[in-house]
């Protein structure tokens, strides 16, 4: 009887993350899930080649196997329901939820300082004139 890890094992790949544990009896491999980060990214089948030294025709297989274990049949569809599953997410969310839950929501907001009208700048460089 083996005995499996219930450590969690992700990847980031872009702005993505993906979690490649088992879920529901099934699991993306680590290839799939970079490969799929890289179409949710917005990157073609030749771009993601390039990326990770592979040949096109290895990511687009890779990929279909990916979409037969998701039950999709395509790209979007893929990274829809792959995200949905929670096996991948952008990272810009998981940042902000990460930080929403740690209770530091009031440094979000960037306060932004009054600006200086054109009359107040006008009056500020004449008067820098006049003392110079």
């Amino acid at each position: 009887m083996a005995m499996e890890s219930t450590e969690q094992k992700t990847i980031t790949f872009g702005h993505w993350k993906a979690d490649i544990t088992e879920r529901d009896g099934v699991r993306l491999a680590p290839r799939e899930a970079l490969y799929l980060m890289g179409v949710a990214s917005g990157m073609t089948h030749k771009e993601i080649a390039r990326a990770n030294g592979v040949n096109p025709a290895t990511v687009t297989n890779r990929l279909q196997s990916a979409y037969l274990k998701l039950a999709v049949w395509r790209s979007a569809g893929a990274v829809a329901e792959a995200m949905r599953r929670g096996w991948i997410a952008p990272l810009c969310l998981l940042l902000m939820f990460a930080t929403v839950m740690s209770g530091q929501q009031q440094n979000l907001y960037r306060v932004r300082q009054p600006r200086n009208t054109r009359h107040e700048l006008v009056r500020s460089v004449r008067s820098n004139r006049e003392t110079a």
